[in-house]
């Protein structure tokens, strides 16, 4: 795993609608790594948009799927919204980034949202900002 480092982001708000979906994204599929993207506008995270997971061994690894990543970035741009991040679950282990998962995000993912279902009866979900050596948390906060 990276070094985790400061982040300049103080905090993200994202609603406990986007929350909860991408949660439930993640429970649906609970053997194998989810992905997609996150759209929003002005730094608030808004929708999020699936996308398959291309990797070789998707229980371990993910990697967006090019086709699907360029149409998920379409139809985020058709909505007025931006690239915020990129997000993925971890079926078994701390949804902390590891080399790949930064690898895997591109260079132009912003952030990296982490969907952990490694704990019995809390599902938890964190952020991260890529740096040069690593990640940084970026707190989240879930508003009504």
């Amino acid at each position: 795993m990276p070094g985790l480092q400061e982040t300049r982001l103080t905090m993200l708000l994202i609603s406990r609608q986007l929350a909860t979906r991408l949660l439930g994204a993640a429970q649906a599929a609970p053997h194998c790594k989810v992905c997609g993207l996150i759209g929003g506008r002005d730094g608030q995270p808004l929708h999020h948009y699936p996308v398959a997971n291309a990797a070789a061994d998707p229980a371990t690894e993910f990697r967006l799927d090019s086709a699907q990543r360029d149409q998920a970035e379409q139809d985020l741009h058709a909505n007025g919204e931006e690239l915020l991040g990129v997000y993925h679950s971890h079926p078994a282990t701390p949804p902390l980034p590891s080399a790949s998962d930064l690898q895997a995000c591109g260079d132009s993912a912003g952030l990296l949202f982490v969907i952990s279902l490694n704990t019995k009866g809390v599902l938890e979900m964190r952020a991260f900002e890529p740096t040069a050596g690593g990640a940084a948390e970026v707190p989240l906060q879930v508003f009504f």
